[in-house]
């Protein structure tokens, strides 16, 4: 599951992605070099919106929660990967593919 905030996950049984445990990891990757995200466990946002359009995840939880670029723009991902919006709460959205 990749959920744009880990707090959307406490009370499910579901799982982070193991390199994006928390929604500053695209800005952690974008400051390091490749293999040293790889080293690391951080997934860059273009990784994000790859494996969103590959459709390699099963559920997105979408919410841009983070104040520093690169932002999470997973908007034409999830459309290109012809995600379903399933359900809104409050700001947050939720896709299944």
């Amino acid at each position: 599951m990749l959920s744009a905030w880990p707090g959307y996950l406490f009370g499910t049984h579901a799982d982070a992605l193991q390199d994006y445990t928390n929604q500053f990891a695209p800005v952690a990757a974008a400051k390091i070099s490749a293999a040293s995200a790889r080293e690391f466990h951080v997934a860059g946002e273009a990784e994000l919106e790859r494996r969103i359009r590959e459709r390699r995840i099963r559920v997105v939880v979408y919410r841009n929660w983070v104040t520093a670029p690169p932002f999470a723009r997973w908007g034409a991902a999830l459309a290109a990967g012809r995600y379903q919006l399933v359900a809104t709460v409050q700001t947050a959205r939720i896709y299944v593919r």
